[in-house]
């Protein structure tokens, strides 16, 4: 039997924390959990593609407000493992949703929380980058029935 640290619980408490925040879209207690140095990293080669870079928490209102702006409501979201050890919490999530230029957003994301006194320092986002790439242009499709 294994016992949770203070860390691992603290990194499992803020990354839930995190999710309610990103599900109720509420930007500014989602920001609040940033370490004031905190960052969010989209992984991924760019082409171009200026969201796949590292965000200082300056930044990160502007990214969730780009991304939220693309999504047409309501959309659904499913969490899966949330996994945590020492300053470190994993956190799988499914979202899916119809986007606004009408394509379909379907993707698999991992988010890796290094986490300090309860703060978010950095978080990478996984995922697949063309998902994110389709739904934020602005190129529309017609959406069959």
């Amino acid at each position: 039997m294994t016992t949770d640290t203070p860390d691992t619980a603290s990194s499992r408490a803020t990354a839930k924390k995190f999710l309610q925040h990103m599900l109720e879209g509420d930007t500014q207690a989602l920001l609040d959990l940033f370490h004031e140095d905190g960052t969010w990293q989209i992984m991924g080669e760019t082409d171009g593609f200026t969201l796949l870079s590292t965000h200082p928490k300056a930044e990160i209102a502007a990214l969730m407000h780009t991304v939220a702006s693309a999504i047409a409501v309501p959309h659904d979201l499913t969490v899966g493992d949330i996994l945590a050890d020492g300053d470190r919490a994993a956190v799988e999530i499914h979202p899916t949703a119809q986007a606004v230029n009408g394509h379909r957003y379907d993707n698999h994301i991992l988010f890796l929380f290094h986490v300090r006194a309860g703060r978010i320092h950095s978080l990478k986002e996984y995922l697949d980058t063309r998902h994110l790439e389709k739904i934020t242009s602005t190129r529309r499709v017609e959406v069959l029935p």
